[in-house]
């Protein structure tokens, strides 16, 4: 009778001892994954030649003009697409209008709102207007330009070089890496037109 509580108890203890095993390896798996986000930093830009085109866009904007992509060849492009509802993309528009005006003229930002009903962009347009942002902005076509460009989660950067071709994209809020962006930018803006 002893030796079968004292197997008993033994097994409880084991079961008990690999419970906590798998607990821990699980957690530790977990804070690994959220701990390395994937496309989350704002990358490099690679070679020159891994640059892929720009796809053929035109943009119907608010102001009621239209701009397609291909007439901003020879400037470092920024498409943003962000909604008002994303907490991040509000609290990155700001830099995004400081960065325009610090930039100059070969720098041009377009911000792509993703909202989904007219009340929506409504609101976008106010808090834009509140917050002193007067870039380029489109509010039609989302559904369009987030499949074209692969638009996984909000705010969705796309740098396209002088050249026309993506340099990079990223999801991340430009914000919360001041420094690394305004150094890809600068970068951009050194090279030539037609490398």
């Amino acid at each position: 009778m002893k030796s079968v509580t004292l197997i008993m108890k033994v097994a409880a203890v084991l079961a008990i001892v690999a419970v906590l095993g798998i607990l821990f390896v699980y957690s530790k798996r977990q804070t690994a994954t959220l701990e390395t986000p994937t496309r989350t930093l704002i990358p490099d830009v690679g070679p020159v030649s891994a640059r892929p085109p720009a796809p053929s866009m035109e943009f119907h904007l608010d102001d009621g003009s239209t701009l397609a992509l291909s007439s901003l060849k020879g400037k470092v492009t920024h498409l943003v697409f962000w909604a008002e509802w994303c907490e991040p993309c509000r609290r990155e528009v700001s830099l995004l209008q400081k960065m325009a005006d610090q930039m100059g003229p070969n720098y041009q930002i377009v911000l792509i709102n993703l909202d989904e009903d007219e009340q929506d962009r409504a609101r976008a347009r106010v808090f834009l207007k509140d917050q002193g942002v007067h870039l380029k902005a489109t509010y039609q076509d989302a559904k369009k330009w987030t499949e074209l460009m692969h638009v996984e989660a909000l705010p969705f950067h796309s740098i396209i070089d002088r050249a026309g071709r993506i340099a990079t994209d990223f999801i991340a809020s430009v914000d919360d890496q001041k420094l690394a962006y305004e150094k890809l930018i600068e970068n951009l803006l050194k090279e030539p037109e037609n490398n």
